[in-house]
């Protein structure tokens, strides 16, 4: 209770009348329902609430009612009465004056819905009661005498009424909070053959009540226990619909809802108690069993299953008539058994266990008999094996081919494939009762299996069990009395063929098993005759196919275990050796193959012995009929060389000229040769090109084709000569090998030629000795670059033994250089070096120049800017092969490291125009490219000048990558052209990455910041285009806020305000709250600006930090808002909470200005205020969204410093300096305004 000011001079009105009136003003309450007083972002969070205000007594009560208790705190400041509250409130006063002007004079709510702020109409005592949600403020003459007021008696019942609820919800509380704490007690349960019985331990201090009613059977617990009623609920018989807990006051009970009328009895045994709950027997145990059995098997199991053992079922049914069981989960496989006429002993039956489901499992029997041993049938018999209480065993889906049993016959006397699957492999045993030869291979889709036995096998269940696997499965008997099995596979799957005791055992699969050994294959000669031999131990029997897809003939020769076959096929003239898993396999091509088994091996040969190569060939494993041998004889190369030319080709153009059709295509070689021979490898083209063109005197082909390769090779065309060579019938030439081998390492292919190199020591040292040379010379360069440098000395050394020419020397002494330095022999490797560069050979000179300059860097005998202008000048004189490209590369790599980007991409560029083809070349592009990639996007590029890098980027834009990084790198130089100001330029940029690249969401995200560009740019309709064009529903709620708050600023732009409002009236931030200023601003709405202001301020006035410069801004434009609203409550408000920390600030004397209570008429306010609202408030919002959205915007300005609002001189200030900087009248939003002189 505090005093307050007088009440106002009396009006006019006589007493009584205005007594009356103020009476009847109080009697009539008038009732303010809360409305939206506050901003849509306090709203969400503020409580809500009303007030009333009445008359009893000769006071004034007004009564405060929220949805929720909400703290208040009540003070008097002057005039003002202040109810401050802990949460924000959204409550209606503003007509309070209306309805009580003797008492309220004024009453606002502050902007934060914090505190309430009525101006009272006179001195007055206040009197606060809280109650609950409810806040009573009388209003007492300041003379009352006597007690203070007190509640309405129904507040005071209704309180009561709510503290027995609550005390009441307490308890129940408590008591669940004891429950949930106490460890969860397992309902035990078994199952009997007529009844279930559920065992309820009791613990210490425990009763019971059982209640039976309405179709429901009740246990009352005195306590509140937890059970755990797991397994009731998975053994719940047809006699219950459900057993539930049920919670009650401080206990529980546990509820049994009957289905029907069952037997139920209840009794205490110990400290259990037991319920049991009779069975319905009626239906039979036949409904429990799966559905998908047949009923033949349902029955007798049925009808056979007796507490407290199970008997095993009888025959189903016998012979065709006997059923096939579904595929059974986890039952394991079946073991192979003998043929039935084979073993007539008697022999057990099988077992499988059948699964059932949870919710239909037989009574919990103790355990299952087994099958009593009786005589074999026809069929056999199965018995049903129930475990109690056994979880089932992790195992794989197992698919069981037999019908009820492993059984190897069927009524016809048939042998059964007995086959399992697991994931995508299949087995399939074939039990033989003895030893029998098999032979298994492939021919396309399908699996050939032969064996030397007349018994039929059954593969029909094959395709229709395992038709993912096996698409057709037949069997037939072959002309010799063979069995002949075909599976044709669905997909390419590995197969493998093991023995099994008698039989086989086939797997299929995508890996292989069990390889098979390896057969060879071997020549054997008989005077003239030539045959193959292939070594087989126990071989079987030759059978004589015939492929019914194809229509060709097949010889097939079984074989005894182990599985041994042909790894890989062989192709000869007369006849196809097939790969093979078991046994051999041949397609004869010839109608006289013949074919001869013995116990040892198999020969095949012909009456006249087969087409084979020579003895070279068969030890090399190179049985091609297409061979040659060599084609340069050193003799006639050196004659070819030494003699004088134009004779010598005279005679050679004759001898080509009159050849006949059967020895022109040799006198052509013979010319060729003679070309090549002396370094003349265009005419020798010419001339081969003519002979090989010539049909009409068909001819040696691969001579011809090997020539021109050779040719291609010393006019350093590798590509050509690598076409040359490619042809099949090419590939075991003797020399081909060499030119493939050489054309791959002028190709740069190092690791592929060091490779081929290796074996053509032999074949190197045939040629004459100007080509062995030249194959040399490339041979040490390929083992330079691959590192073998052991290999590089020993030709290095094979040099020393054979005469250079003076022409080679050069080159030579280059890679005598480079292997010198890998060896780490500097010093020598630089005297070789200098030795090339002094000689005339430019190309080896210039290669030496290149290894000079790298190992004096290296070394540190050469500065980097030295090396650079070495390679410049090296790049500059010469030009036109890889030496060229490796100092590019170099340079550009120097250029690189040092920050000369541009020379880096000019390097680049002019590499791209001279060798287009060059591996080097690529390697130069790569590099520039990821310097290109770490400039504009990698942020590296961030150091330089922004329109430097603008510059670079345009100059090489071909750099960019495609796709998504290109589309990222075409973003980040949309933010650079940003930076400079270059609106215009940035916005074209994304406007083509919105319209032709992107799509959904990231086209939104780009769209936005285009319309921030465009507000940047002072063009809000293109904005507002953008944004709409770009509409999505399927957008994270950040990037949706982030849109409309940029949307609703556009709209403000161009006038729309009040759809502007609309549109961000329910996002809740600093930027929002500052865009609603702004809004409301651009409306003329000063008040409801300045409280969007304010709110966004929140408690900076309670920090001790000082007030930066668009914060003191901020504070100037809320109080120049109330003050132009003449919102008397605001200013006051504003004073007290802002007048210390602008004190001492540049701008204390503009605040002092406009906050004072004279009002918005002055000139001085006026000044001012017009300087205050020229400031353009585009920064601060895009500053304010750039903190919040940071990464979309992370390119935006900084917030421009405000400058201190100077109040205009009057004669209590002293003059002010005049203000040399001016507004910039066309501002873009994206640098800050200079002052200009």
């Amino acid at each position: 209770m505090e005093d307050g000011m007088k009440p106002r001079p009396a009006s006019a009105k006589p007493p009584a009348l205005r007594a009356l009136v103020v009476a009847g003003r109080w009697v009539m309450a008038v009732a303010f329902v809360a409305v939206a007083a506050l901003s849509p972002a306090c709203a969400d969070d503020a409580v809500k609430g009303e007030v009333k205000s009445s008359i009893v007594g000769g006071y004034g009560r007004l009564v405060f009612r929220f949805d929720e208790p909400v703290d208040a705190k009540v003070r008097v400041a002057g005039a003002i009465l202040v109810i401050e509250f802990k949460k924000p409130v959204a409550v209606a006063v503003e007509r309070l004056n209306s309805s009580a002007s003797e008492y309220v004079s004024a009453a606002r709510s502050d902007p934060d819905g914090k505190a309430v702020r009525i101006a009272l109409a006179g001195r007055f005592r206040v009197n606060v009661i809280p109650a609950a949600e409810r806040l009573f403020v009388d209003l007492l003459p300041e003379n009352w005498s006597g007690l203070m007021p007190g509640l309405p008696q129904d507040v005071v019942d209704e309180l009561a009424n709510r503290a027995r609820v609550a005390e009441l919800a307490a308890r129940k509380a408590r008591a669940a909070s004891k429950a949930d704490a106490m460890p969860p007690i397992r309902v035990k349960v078994v199952k009997l053959p007529t009844f279930m019985r559920y065992v309820f331990d009791l613990p210490p201090g425990a009763n019971v009540t059982p209640e039976l009613a309405d179709g429901k059977f009740k246990l009352h617990f005195n306590q509140a226990l937890k059970w755990d009623l797991a397994d009731v609920a998975a053994t719940l018989p047809t006699t219950l619909k459900s057993v539930r807990p049920e919670a009650e006051f401080d206990s529980v009970a546990v509820v049994f809802a009957l289905n029907g009328s069952p037997e139920t009895r209840a009794f205490r045994e110990d400290n259990s108690f037991v319920v049991d709950i009779g069975r319905d027997l009626s239906a039979g145990i036949a409904q429990q069993l799966p559905a998908q059995l047949p009923a033949a098997v349902v029955a007798p199991v049925a009808a056979q299953i007796t507490p407290p053992e199970t008997v095993p079922a009888k025959d189903a049914a016998k012979d065709s008539a006997a059923p096939e069981l579904p595929a059974l989960k986890d039952a394991p496989s079946l073991k192979d058994a003998p043929p039935a006429n084979d073993a007539p002993q008697p022999a057990p039956a099988p077992k499988a266990e059948l699964q059932r489901p949870a919710e239909s499992k037989l009574a919990s029997a103790p355990s299952v008999k087994p099958a009593e041993t009786a005589p074999a049938p026809t069929q056999p018999t199965m018995a049903v094996a129930a475990k109690p209480h056994a979880p089932a065993e992790a195992k794989p889906a197992v698919k069981v081919v037999a019908a009820a049993a492993a059984a190897e016959t069927d009524q016809g006397g048939a042998m059964a494939a007995l086959a399992s699957a697991s994931s995508n492999d299949l087995r399939v045993s074939l039990p033989f009762a003895q030893p029998t030869p098999a032979a298994m291979f492939r021919r396309g889709d399908t699996l050939w299996l032969v064996f030397d036995s007349g018994k039929k096998i059954d593969v029909s269940k094959l395709s229709t069990r395992y038709g993912s696997i096996v698409r057709q499965a037949t069997f037939e008997r072959g002309g010799s009395g063979e069995g002949i099995v075909r599976l044709r596979l669905t997909r390419p799957q590995m197969a493998s063929l093991e023995s099994d005791d008698n039989g086989w055992v086939l797997k299929v699969g995508d890996a292989v098993a069990a390889p098979p050994a390896p057969l060879s294959i071997s020549r054997a000669i008989n005077g003239n005759k030539r045959g193959i031999v292939i070594p087989l131990q126990q071989a079987g029997t030759l059978h004589q196919l015939t492929d019914p897809d194809l229509g060709t003939r097949l010889m097939i020769v079984t074989a005894l275990a182990p599985a041994r076959g042909i790894m890989q096929p062989q192709d000869f003239v007369e006849l196809h050796v097939l790969q093979s898993m078991q046994g051999v396999a041949l397609a004869p091509i010839a109608d006289d193959v013949a074919v001869d088994v013995n116990a040892e091996q198999i020969t095949i040969t012909r009456p006249g012995g087969l087409s084979l190569s020579a003895d070279s060939v068969v030890q090399q494993q190179q049985m091609t009929p297409s061979f040659r041998e060599g084609s340069f004889d050193p003799d006639v190369w050196q004659h070819d060389k030494t003699a004088p030319f134009e004779p010598r080709q005279s005679v050679l153009i004759a001898a080509a000229a009159a050849a006949g059709e059967g020895t022109k295509r040799a006198a052509r070689y013979n010319l060729a040769r003679f070309y090549i021979a002396n370094d003349m490898g265009a005419e020798a083209q010419g001339v081969l090109s003519i002979a090989l063109g010539d049909k009409t005197n068909a001819g040696d082909d691969v001579t011809g084709s090997t020539l021109k390769a050779l040719a291609n090779v010393m006019m350093h065309r590798p590509e050509d000569a690598l076409k040359d060579i490619a042809d099949p019938d090419i590939a075991n030439q003797q020399t081909a090998p060499i030119w493939r081998a050489v054309a791959h390492a002028r190709l740069g292919q190092w690791s592929q030629a060091h490779g081929e190199f290796k074996a053509l020591d032999a074949a190197i040292g045939k040629l004459p000795m100007d080509l062995q040379r030249m194959v040399m010379l490339d041979r040490m360069r390929t083992d330079i670059e691959v590192r073998d440098f052991d290999g590089a000395n020993r030709i290095a050394n094979d040099f020393e033994t054979i005469k250079v020419p003076d022409d080679m020397a050069p080159a030579l002494a280059v890679l005598k250089g480079r292997l010198a330095e890998g060896f780490g022999r500097k010093e020598e490797a630089l005297v070789q070096y200098r030795a090339a560069v002094m000689s005339p050979n430019r190309r080896a000179a210039a290669q030496a120049r290149l290894r000079e300059i790298d190992l004096m860097s290296k070394s540190g005998a050469m500065t980097r800017n030295e090396m650079i202008h070495e390679l410049e000048t090296l790049t500059t004189v010469w030009r036109g092969d890889e030496t060229e490209t490796q100092g590019l590369q170099m340079l550009a790599h120097l250029y690189t490291e040092d920050g000369r980007y541009r020379d880096a991409f000019h390097v680049m560029r002019t590499a791209l125009l001279a060798h287009p083809n060059s591996a080097l070349t690529r390697k130069i592009q790569d590099e520039a490219a990821a310097t290109f990639d770490s400039l504009f996007l990698g942020g590296k590029g961030d150091s330089l000048p922004p329109v430097e890098a603008l510059a670079l980027f345009y100059d090489y834009r071909e750099l960019t990558p495609i796709g998504r990084r290109g589309d990222e790198m075409i973003r980040k130089l949309a933010e650079r052209l940003v930076a400079v100001d270059l609106l215009d330029q940035a916005a074209e940029l994304l406007q083509h990455q919105v319209d032709h690249r992107l799509q959904g969401a990231a086209r939104a995200q780009v769209a936005t910041r285009l319309a921030t560009i465009y507000l940047m740019n002072h063009k809000p309709d293109y904005a507002l285009t953008t944004l709409q064009k770009t509409r999505s529903s399927d957008l994270s709620n950040e990037l949706r806020d982030q849109r409309l708050l940029l949307e609703a600023r556009a709209l403000s732009d161009v006038g729309r305000n009040e759809l502007a409002l609309e549109i961000v009236g329910s996002i809740e931030g600093r930027e929002a709250m500052r865009l609603r200023a702004d809004i409301e601003w651009s409306a003329k709405h000063w008040r409801a600006a300045a409280e969007q202001l304010e709110l966004m301020l929140g408690d900076r006035w309670k920090d001790f930090r000082p007030l930066d410069d668009a914060e003191r801004a901020d504070v100037l434009r809320a109080a120049i808002g109330y003050s132009l609203s003449d919102e008397s409550i605001g200013l006051i408000r504003m004073r007290e909470k802002y007048a210390a920390k602008m004190a001492g600030t540049p701008d204390a004397r503009a605040f002092d200005v406009v906050s004072a209570p004279i009002g918005a008429g002055s000139d001085e306010f006026r000044s001012v205020a017009g300087k205050v609202a020229s400031i353009d408030t585009l920064d601060a919002f895009l500053s304010d969204l750039n903190k919040r959205f940071g990464a979309g915007l992370e390119k935006l300005p900084e917030p421009k410093k405000a400058a201190p609002v100077s109040a205009p001189q009057s004669s209590l200030t002293k003059p002010a300096a005049p203000q040399t900087a001016k507004a910039d009248p066309a501002p873009t939003g994206s640098i800050r305004r200079q002052a200009r002189n």
